[in-house]
């Protein structure tokens, strides 16, 4: 067996204390966190491209008027529902 560099004991260090001084912070905001807004679902919305390929879209956006941030998530494969 070779011996471990190290670069690579300080790259696992490094790992280990991000993970332990950060996940307790992870961990307690999931469990306070609270929706604010409904959801409202829009399926298989026909979203042109620029070559005139239209994808079909899922949108999933709070029930509310305003702007909100977006996450934009695209598959080649089938589009199943996120939430019901």
């Amino acid at each position: 067996m070779g011996k471990i560099s190290d670069k690579s004991i300080r790259f696992s260090q490094t790992i280990i204390i991000f993970f332990l001084t950060f996940l307790p912070f992870i961990s307690q905001s999931a469990e306070l966190s609270q929706p604010i807004y409904e959801v409202k679902v829009e399926m298989d919305i026909k979203v042109p491209m620029g070559d005139g390929v239209k994808l079909s879209t899922n949108i999933y956006r709070p029930d509310a008027s305003g702007q909100f941030p977006v996450i934009l998530i695209r598959t080649p494969y089938i589009m199943l529902p996120i939430i019901k």
